[in-house]
């Protein structure tokens, strides 16, 4: 071959990479059918939600070092945290391991063989002996990514990863909720554990009143009997209080990563949660529903399974390989690094399935019914976030008017014990009406108590609908 035909060949070599470079499979873009609205339906002036920078700890807004401390010590004890950091870490390798089908495979291989050829095989009368066979060298093997196949599985494996990293996020967001929810419920018990407490000396009170009514024979033995039953169905109240507290504090001590029991010297004084004093606004829906680990997560496997399937549709076009091998063949061991020994071979190839029973072509297929099937979860999260800030929203505004008509009928209560108690110690009235007006006033103080409790609850999960501002670019997760 002249210097012409060298030059023609490496020319046409040229023209044909550039050719097929320009037709390698291309990602289709996918977009959702919902548009997120430009406003929330249930949304009012006062709603205590927050802003995009207070929603990264909105739990401090409520005052309490306890609850703060607490969460702020989550991320390193809760054992589900750390299996989703884990997963992090596997799809950052899986990237790291698709980034390596970029560069050539390079390995050194050595061979010995005792050889001998067969008599049939070789021209009669040539002497047939046996021989050694040294061989050492390096092997080299290059694809030339001309249609994207392994840049679109990079795509692919780097969404994955991206994705893992929100489903961090989404994890920190409800724990940190539930831890919130459980302290709530804890402090509820306590809060509802004081008032039975507090109900059940002012019916002591009453007993006693009532006894010495009977004993002066101003009023008949019927009111003792009434008002110790009253006062039993009090004190049965408290240990399904005392239940529900321990539950409460073994939860925290679980999300924690701790043993139950190891925060109950912690927890063991009651202490009031007050709603945040600083109202401000909602964020605006496009911004928490493309702000919502949950819901961005379930957009990057979209993306990683579009990059998936156009690597798919790659192997509908041909590899070209480079490949080549230098190594030393000497039949004795001495001469293996002889120059003469010396072999090698270089050179592109290429692979074209032109026929495969419809494999390649089903596999496009199933990837793109997978597609389908991501884009329609992505799709339904939408709505379900949005429905989940709706009610959370319409929870929170109504559960403020609750708590205020049970405070109006709490203070109404008061009232009615204090009068009912001044009339029957005139005579002018049944002990009936004292226990009336008794189990009237624990029962609204025990509702209100849930009601105020209620409210923070529903807060809370209004800052979990919201999803956070879970910025965690500067940290651990870099490429």
């Amino acid at each position: 071959m002249n210097d012409f035909q060298r030059k023609f060949h490496f020319i046409s070599v040229i023209l044909i990479i550039t050719y097929c470079s320009g037709c390698r499979a291309r990602p289709k873009q996918f977009h959702t059918n919902y548009k997120i609205p430009e406003t929330w339906i249930n949304d009012t002036p006062d709603n205590s939600t927050g802003s995009d920078n207070l929603l990264e700890i909105w739990w401090s807004l409520f005052d309490d070092p306890i609850l703060s401390d607490i969460i702020a010590n989550a991320t390193s004890g809760n054992l589900s945290l750390q299996d989703a950091y884990l997963r992090i870490a596997e799809s950052k390798l899986r990237r790291r391991l698709t980034t390596g089908e970029f560069a050539p495979d390079i390995d050194f291989a050595g061979s010995y063989a005792r050889l001998r050829n067969s008599a049939n095989t070789v021209p009669f009368g040539t002497k047939i002996e046996d021989f050694n066979r040294y061989s050492s060298g390096i092997e080299s093997n290059w694809e030339l990514d001309l249609f994207g196949r392994i840049r679109q599985s990079l795509k692919a494996t780097t969404a994955e990863w991206e994705a893992s990293q929100d489903d961090y996020r989404d994890i920190l967001v409800i724990l940190c909720s539930e831890i919130a929810l459980n302290y709530i419920e804890m402090r509820l018990s306590q809060s509802r554990l004081a008032i039975a407490e507090d109900n059940i000396e002012a019916q002591q009170q009453s007993l006693n009143l009532a006894i010495d009514r009977v004993k002066a024979g101003v009023s008949p033995a019927l009111d003792v009997a009434q008002a110790r039953s009253n006062l039993a169905d009090t004190e049965s109240a408290v240990p399904i209080l005392r239940v529900s507290l321990q539950e409460s504090m073994n939860r925290i001590c679980v999300l924690l990563g701790k043993m139950p029991g190891e925060f109950d010297e912690l927890f063991a004084n009651p202490a009031q949660i007050t709603l945040p004093i600083k109202k401000f606004e909602a964020p605006i829906p496009v911004a928490v529903i493309e702000g919502r680990p949950d819901v961005r997560r379930l957009k990057k496997l979209v993306e990683a399974q579009t990059a998936r399937m156009s690597s798919v549709r790659s192997e509908l076009y041909p590899r070209l390989v480079f490949t080549g091998f230098f190594s030393f063949d000497a039949s004795q061991f001495r001469e293996t690094g002889n120059h003469q020994s010396r072999t090698y071979s270089y050179g592109p190839s290429f692979r074209w399935n032109l026929f495969d029973g419809e494999r390649t072509r089903n596999r496009i297929r199933i990837e793109n019914s997978i597609l389908g099937q991501s884009l329609i979860r992505y799709e339904n999260s939408i709505l379900l976030a949005i429905e989940e800030v709706e009610n959370a929203m319409v929870a929170y505004n109504q559960e403020k008017i609750r708590r205020d008509a049970l405070s109006r009928a709490v203070k109404a209560s008061i009232d009615s014990v204090k009068l009912a108690q001044q009339l029957y110690k005139g005579g002018q009235t049944q002990f009936q009406n004292v226990l009336d007006a008794q189990r009237s006033l624990l029962a609204f103080q025990d509702r209100l108590a849930v009601s105020q409790s209620g409210v923070i609850s529903k807060l809370i999960l209004l800052y979990k609908s919201l999803g956070g501002n879970w910025d965690l670019a500067d940290n651990k997760f870099e490429r």
